[in-house]
């Protein structure tokens, strides 16, 4: 477990969710509804993963491949799975 993660996603007695908690490197606390979704402060715009890795900023995503991939071609596969393998 990260050293970040304060608490993991719960439920209650009546199913509702409790989400999990999670500390970002500038010390604000950010609540994490899914595994495997990204979490994002909105304090200083830091991303981690659902298991709390720090990620890179998304400007860079897909450069370290060189295959040209931007943050938006990422995003447009991510939010229509059809086009995640377009050319």
């Amino acid at each position: 477990m990260s050293d970040r993660i304060l608490k993991y996603k719960d439920h209650d007695e009546l199913g509702n969710i409790i989400p999990g908690l999670m500390r970002c490197d500038c010390g604000e606390e950010l609540e994490m509804y899914r595994p495997g979704a990204d979490i994002n402060c909105d304090k200083c715009n830091r991303a981690y993963t659902s298991s709390g890795q720090l990620l890179a900023p998304r400007e860079q995503w897909g450069e370290a491949e060189g295959n040209g991939e931007t943050a938006i071609d990422y995003d447009q596969g991510f939010a229509n799975p059809e086009r995640a393998f377009d050319e």
